[in-house]
Order: C-alpha cells, then structure tokens, then sequence
C-alpha cells in the first residue's frame, strides 16, 4: 500500500535518509522506505514532526 513520493540522489543511504529527515517536502511523520535503484535494496527510514 505504498505511494512513490520522488525521486534523489545521494552517495549512499545514509546520506539519504538525513536528506528525508531535514527535507522540509515532508510533512508528516512516518517511516519511509528509501530504495537504491541500482541494486533494489530497501532501508527503511524514520521521520518524526
């Protein structure tokens, strides 16, 4: 039951994950789950407001 929110770039998920976290596109609190496109891996990501 996911939607797609968009797309990034980073040089890794960590990089990611604090792009998500200090991204002001994001307004509601929630776990999101960021995917590398490249390998198909999945991190989920924590964001609280």
């Amino acid at each position: 039951m996911g939607v797609h929110m968009g797309v990034m770039s980073a040089y890794g998920f960590s990089a990611a994950a604090e792009i998500l976290r200090s991204s002001s596109d994001v307004k509601s609190s929630g776990v999101y789950y960021l995917r590398n496109r490249a390998t198909g891996k999945m991190m989920p990501v924590s964001v609280s407001r």
